[in-house]
């Protein structure tokens, strides 16, 4: 059978089919470049997340170096939390000198009634500072949330060794769902370098007091 052009029903059927064949291969290209824009896309916002974490990083450390007093520090530690990490609740200590509890030096958005001495070993805060680990929360506290004892974070503060303090972190911002690695990490520059900015902090206050 012929159609009005002189080609026959198979020729066209054969056409169209070819023709299939095209898309089919144009299709399977562009899914192949859409897989290969993702993959440059998601390497791409990898690159900036690791850029923004060791930014992050570096002016973490720089505000905590920058500190000239005890109460500089403190400051800085806290607005790092509340600006990086994302929680307005936290809770600064520092280990007594007989070593057996924690006190607390300073707290922003929590009673602190309740954590003015916590003995090590009890509870986590006391735990972390006895193990001299980190403790992070499976599930974190949200703003305004804080049953019993319970913490989103809480970091030893080391010196030398010793552990020096904590840094207890208790709901987070609703915008913040959970702590990711970045936050992780600037937990661990807490464990590194707080405690020696603080001990330093604090000899240069009672160096300037002896020297009036």
């Amino acid at each position: 059978m012929h159609t009005e052009n002189g080609k026959t029903l198979e020729a066209l059927r054969a056409e169209l089919e070819s023709l299939r064949e095209r898309q089919r291969e144009l299709e399977v290209r562009l899914a192949r470049q859409e897989e290969q824009n993702r993959e440059t896309l998601a390497r791409v916002a990898l690159a900036e997340q690791q850029a923004t974490r060791l930014t992050r990083l570096y002016v973490a450390s720089i505000h905590l170096h920058e500190a000239k007093n005890p109460a500089q520090v403190l400051e800085a530690i806290q607005e790092i939390i509340t600006n990086i990490i994302g929680s307005e609740e936290m809770a600064i200590f520092r280990m007594d000198e007989d070593g057996r509890a924690l006190s607390l030096v300073s707290s922003r958005g929590v009673e602190p009634e309740r954590l003015r001495t916590i003995p090590l070993g009890q509870g986590p805060i006391g735990h972390a500072a006895l193990s001299g680990q980190t403790f992070i929360a499976p599930t974190p506290l949200r703003a305004g949330e804080a049953p019993g004892d319970a913490v989103s974070a809480c970091v030893p503060l080391c010196l030398e060794e010793r552990v020096y303090g904590a840094i207890a972190i208790f709901g987070l911002l609703p915008q913040k769902q959970a702590l990711e690695d970045v936050d992780h990490e600037l937990l661990a520059l807490f464990a590194d370098q707080a405690a020696p900015a603080l001990h330093r902090a604090e000899l240069q206050g009672r160096y300037a007091a002896a020297s009036r």
